[in-house]
């Protein structure tokens, strides 16, 4: 089983790289 900590971060990376792609989308 995961760890629900361990999980929460992976979910905020991947939030934080999908956020970082779209300004990068923008900016362009």
């Amino acid at each position: 089983a995961y760890n629900m900590n361990t999980l929460t971060e992976v979910q905020e990376d991947a939030i934080k790289d999908l956020s970082q792609l779209g300004l990068v989308k923008l900016q362009q």
